[in-house]
C-alpha cells in the first residue's frame, strides 16, 4: 500500500501505527536520509553540486540548510529530486521485491506527483484541513506563514490528491482519533488480503 498526504497531514504518524499494528513499513523520507548519510555517493554528489556550506558541524548534510535552498529555489529541487529519486526509487524496488506474508505500507511523499501509484495494489491519502495542516507545519518545522504556505503549494492540491486515492481519512482531530481510525483500517487491510481467520462484527 502506498501511504501519501501533505505536510502535517499526520503521515509520519499513521506509518508508525501501522507498524506498531504488524504492518511491514517503509518511509522514502528516511530512505533519502540513508542515501546521502556521510561517505556514500549520494552525499558526495550532492556537496558537489550544493556546495560545502550544506555540510553541518557533525559532518553530515546540514538538511536544514539544504531545505532553505531547494525550497527557494525551484531550479535546485530539481536539481536535488533528479540526483535523489532514482537512488531512493531503487532502494523501494528492492525493498519491496522481498516476499512477505504481511501488509507491507510505504510513505510516499509524493506518490501522486510523482506517478508512483502505478508500484502499489492500493492508495491511501491522510488529509486535513488547510488552516490545521499550515498550523502543524509551522509548529514542526519552525517556519513563518508564509514559508509553510510555499513548502505546502509544491505538492499537488488536497482536492486533486483526494480524487487520486483508494482510501481518504481526515485527520483533524486528536491523535487517538486518528490512530483509532487506522487500527480500524488496518483491520480492514488484512480482512481482504485474509489475515484475519475470523472476524465478529
Amino acid at each position: 500500500m502506498g501511504l501519501t498526504g501533505g505536510s502535517g497531514t499526520g503521515k509520519s504518524t499513521a506509518l508508525d501505527e501501522f507498524a506498531r499494528l504488524g504492518a511491514r513499513t517503509l518511509s522514502l523520507d528516511r530512505l533519502a536520509r540513508e542515501v546521502v548519510r556521510r561517505g556514500s555517493s549520494g552525499f558526495s554528489k550532492v556537496v558537489r553540486i550544493f556546495g560545502p556550506k550544506v555540510v553541518g558541524e557533525g559532518g553530515e548534510l546540514d538538511r536544514a540548510e539544504l531545505g532553505r535552498r531547494v525550497f527557494s529555489n525551484p531550479s535546485e529541487r530539481k536539481d536535488l529530486e533528479r540526483l535523489l529519486h532514482p537512488m531512493i526509487l531503487r532502494e523501494m524496488r528492492r525493498w519491496m521485491g522481498k516476499k512477505t506474508r504481511t501488509l507491507s505500507v510505504v510513505d510516499v511523499p509524493l506518490l501522486f506527483e510523482k506517478k508512483l501509484a502505478r508500484y502499489f495494489d492500493a492508495t491511501f491519502l491522510i488529509a486535513a484541513d488547510r488552516k490545521i495542516q499550515l498550523k502543524r507545519v509551522m509548529e514542526r518545522d519552525g517556519l513563518a506563514p508564509a514559508q509553510a504556505r510555499r513548502r505546502i503549494a509544491l505538492q499537488l492540491p488536497q482536492k486533486t490528491k483526494q480524487g487520486l486515492a483508494d482510501v481518504v481519512v481526515v485527520n483533524n482531530g486528536s491523535k487517538q482519533e486518528f490512530k483509532s481510525a487506522l487500527r480500524n483500517y488496518y483491520k480492514a487491510f488484512e480482512l481482504i488480503r485474509g489475515g484475519v481467520k475470523s472476524w465478529k462484527p
